[in-house]
C-alpha cells in the first residue's frame, strides 16, 4: 500500500473531539496530534497514541487499534465511575429475559399422590414468604431465582 494511501485509510467508527469535530482517517489524526502544543504532544498518553498510528500506517494492521490509542489519549483524564445501580438493572434484565416463561396451571403433575390432602401439596416459599404448588410447573419456576411475587401468592 502507498504511504499516502494508508495515511487515507478510515476509522472503522469517526473518534469525536470534545468540541464536535470528528476524526475520520489516520491523516485526520495525525493532524490533531501534530496541532497540539509541543508540550501536550510529549505526554506519554500522546506519545502511546501515536506508536499504533504509525504502526497501522506503515505495516497495514486494523485502524481500530490507532482509535483506541486515539480515544485513549483523549479520554486520559476522565474519571470513569462505576454505577451500580445500573448493573444490577442489567442483571436483573437478563435473569428476566432467561428465565423459562411456563403459563401457570398449564403442566400440573398427574402422578400427584391422591391420598395427600391440598395443604400437602404446597410449601412456603423462603425468599418471599408465597406459596407454591408443586404439582403447577408455572408455579414453581415463577419462585426460582431472584423474582416478583404474583399477586395470588403474597402473604397478606
Amino acid at each position: 500500500m502507498k504511504h499516502v494511501a494508508a495515511w487515507a485509510r478510515p476509522f472503522d467508527d469517526p473518534v469525536l473531539l470534545p468540541g464536535g469535530r470528528e476524526l475520520v482517517n489516520l491523516r485526520d489524526a495525525a493532524d490533531y496530534i501534530m496541532k497540539l502544543p509541543k508540550a501536550e504532544q510529549n505526554l506519554d498518553a500522546w506519545q502511546t497514541a501515536v506508536e499504533p498510528l504509525l504502526l497501522v500506517v506503515e505495516l497495514g494492521g486494523p485502524t481500530m487499534m490507532a482509535r483506541i490509542g486515539m480515544m485513549r489519549a483523549l479520554n486520559r483524564n476522565v474519571e470513569r465511575v462505576f454505577n451500580p445501580s445500573r448493573r444490577q438493572a442489567v442483571a436483573k434484565a437478563k435473569i428476566e429475559e432467561r428465565r423459562m416463561k411456563i403459563p401457570r396451571g398449564k403442566y400440573i403433575a398427574k402422578n400427584a399422590d391422591p391420598h395427600k390432602h391440598e395443604p400437602e401439596h404446597f410449601i412456603k416459599c423462603e425468599t418471599c414468604g408465597g406459596w407454591i404448588d408443586f404439582r403447577d410447573l408455572g408455579s414453581v419456576f415463577d419462585h426460582e431465582g431472584p423474582h416478583s411475587l404474583p399477586s395470588e401468592d403474597r402473604m397478606h
